[in-house]
């Protein structure tokens, strides 16, 4: 069994930090399966974009589903409700 290693992390953080959702995964414009997501090194203290697909368009909008929950999640507990 070989190692797994962690190739890249997007840790979107909208309560400690002032950036919107669109900082760290932003759909690409013409598609709906494609996405752009903001990579960090955070020991180098470098940052990437990379491309996201999915082959399913189900599966981007399932993708899609999941950041909108979580930003309205934190919306919510922003406002204290």
């Amino acid at each position: 069994h070989s190692k797994s290693k962690l190739f890249a992390l997007c840790s979107i953080d909208l309560v400690e930090k002032d950036h919107p959702l669109e900082h760290y995964v932003e759909a690409v414009l013409d598609s709906t399966r494609y996405f752009v997501v903001r990579v960090t090194d955070e020991k180098a203290g470098r940052e990437a974009l990379i491309g996201l697909g999915f082959r399913e368009r189900e599966e981007a909008a399932d993708f899609r589903a999941a950041l909108a929950k979580y930003e309205t999640d934190i919306a919510r507990e922003r406002g204290g409700a």
